[in-house]
């Protein structure tokens, strides 16, 4: 073919020879001497082998980057750099390339990551999570050790060592002049004293043991403990417990606006044998049972049950916030209460029920019964009122019907003036009677007179 052919497809029995590229059974070749065999996509494409593997028997050449998922060399890998993306090679470097991303060295399964021939040299930070077993090591900076340690030689501290775990000896220990052998701890030197100080401002801590002291203790400072039994004698200036202070012959706390509290253990009581003289005021959130005489010149405030078996006599106020439950009668002044009867005691004395400002007084469970005569000087409010003799008022209101005098009207605008009756009955007006638009009248002659001279119908 001479010029340019264009083919959808091409089916070659044998084989293809396009200009310097020879096409022949499963390979591709260059037919001329030497010749490179270049695969170049178009523009910005590539060359893309999408489901096969790559395999090069002979050397691979890549000038620019090479970028592959997985790479399998049985030969020499050469590149200036190597990257996984947070991993870059360069040089004798080995970094990460994310930002504050670690670089971790990890073996695969039981393996190692060893360094069997050189010194390594860690100069910044070397943190070790796991396990360390260290031959002959030099540190020059802090070493923070954060679990047990073994050591089966000598160690040689040259400077400070702060253990922030557990430090296990199995034989004795000795530090200058104090000695530890099993559970002792004593002083070497003779008549010399073991003196347990803290720095400035902390505080020597048993936090977990009972402290027990055969001979006697003598604190020149300050004695701060949980628990203390003793069974000789406690003196000191003052005694207290962080909230409640015990000096001279006075108890007080110094958490401000914390209470006092006296208990007793179990079912024990707090008895006081002498006089108790409350100067200030006295709340009691139990029961208080009261055997003789108490004299009491200020307020008493008593929030629960009040049960009183003698005569109890008021001369002032009283203010019940709860309930009053009194078995027999109640005299309160000339007010009289008996079983379910509430009476006055001065002779010809009214019984009045007032409310304080402008409230009500209300009975909204229960109906109310006068059966003698009731008298309001005011308006009388009710919902439904049944009576058996006689009801008199100045007037009558329903809210929209008036009767006052000898008028019944309405109340509300424009509304009409109703007189019905229940079931079949009629409205009875002297003899006429009114049922429907039935007039009937209860005499032989129905008489319709006009002022003006004639009627219409």
């Amino acid at each position: 073919v001479l010029g340019t052919s264009t083919l959808d497809k091409v089916v070659v029995n044998q084989t293809l020879q396009l200009e310097e590229i020879l096409i022949d059974d499963n390979f591709i070749t260059t037919t001329s001497s030497n010749a490179d065999l270049e695969l170049a996509a178009s523009g910005t494409g590539r060359v893309i082998v999408p489901n096969n593997d790559v395999i090069i028997t002979n050397d691979l050449t890549v000038e620019g980057t090479f970028a592959v998922n997985n790479i399998s060399a049985t030969g020499t890998i050469t590149a200036n750099s190597y990257s996984t993306g947070d991993i870059l090679i360069d040089e004798n470097f080995i970094t990460t390339t994310l930002s504050n991303s670690d670089l971790e060295l990890r073996a695969s399964g039981t393996g190692k990551v060893l360094v069997p021939s050189n010194t390594m040299q860690v100069n910044g930070t070397l943190n070790v999570d796991g396990q360390t077993n260290l031959a002959d090591t030099t540190i020059n900076g802090t070493l923070n050790h954060v679990g047990a340690t073994v050591i089966d030689g000598d160690l040689t501290q040259t400077g400070n060592q702060i253990i922030n775990g557990i430090l296990t000896a199995t034989g004795t220990v000795q530090l200058e002049d104090i000695q530890l052998a099993t559970n002792v701890i004593q002083t070497t030197e003779s008549n010399s004293d073991l003196e347990i100080r803290t720095q400035a401002g902390q505080n020597i801590l048993i936090p977990n043991s009972d402290v027990s002291v055969t001979g006697d203790l003598t604190v020149s400072g300050q004695l701060t403990v949980g628990d203390i039994q003793s069974t000789g004698t406690i003196e000191a200036n003052n005694f207290t417990t962080g909230d409640v202070l015990i000096d001279d012959n006075f108890i007080t706390t110094t958490t401000s606006n914390s209470d006092l509290e006296l208990r007793a253990n179990g079912t024990g009581s707090v008895v006081v044998q002498d006089n108790l003289d409350a100067t200030q005021d006295l709340t009691v959130s139990g029961t208080t049972t009261l055997n003789d005489t108490v004299g009491i010149t200020g307020t008493v405030t008593h929030v629960g049950n009040t049960v009183q078996t003698g005569t109890y006599t008021q001369t002032g106020t009283t203010d019940i916030t709860g309930g009053l439950t009194v078995t027999g009668d109640a005299d309160f002044e000339g007010i009289s209460i008996s079983g379910n009867t509430i009476s006055g005691t001065q002779s010809n004395a009214n019984l009045e029920i007032k409310t304080s400002g402008s409230g009500d007084i209300l009975f909204p469970n229960n109906d109310l019964q006068v059966t003698n005569d009731l008298e309001v000087a005011g308006t009388l409010t009710i919902g439904n009122l049944t009576a058996s003799g006689a009801i008199e008022a100045q007037k009558f209101s329903t809210g929209d019907i008036c009767i006052d005098d000898n008028f019944i009207t309405t109340t509300l605008s424009n509304s009409d003036l109703e007189l019905r009756t229940a079931g079949t009955g009629a409205v009875i007006i002297d003899n006429f009677d009114i049922n429907g638009s039935t007039l009937t009248t209860q005499n032989s002659t129905l008489q319709v007179r006009s002022n003006t001279g004639y009627t219409i119908f």
